[in-house]
């Protein structure tokens, strides 16, 4: 099954998909067959971050020297003892 696209990506997180294309030549998203949600998620932290003053040149040397991101960034269909979570929906 094929994630989302590019232009979904940037509806989905509020921003231009030119700023998704930028996180991917970053190394900031990686594009399989598609975005995951976590991908979205990821996208507005990475925009709220630079809004805030951080570089994303910076973040995507933090990932390049093997920075992970949370695990919440990764929403998952259910926690450790079985029942569902909630990830941030838009």
């Amino acid at each position: 099954m094929a994630g989302n696209s590019v232009d979904e990506v940037a509806r989905r997180a509020g921003v231009a998909p030119d700023y998704v294309h930028r996180l991917v030549e970053l190394g900031i998203l990686t594009r399989g067959d598609g975005f995951s949600p976590g991908d979205v998620l990821r996208t507005r932290w990475v925009e709220s971050l630079e809004r805030s003053g951080v570089p994303v040149e910076e973040m995507a040397a933090a990932v390049r020297d093997g920075f992970r991101f949370p695990s919440w960034t990764c929403p998952r269909s259910t926690s450790s003892r079985g029942s569902p979570t909630r990830p941030f929906t838009s």
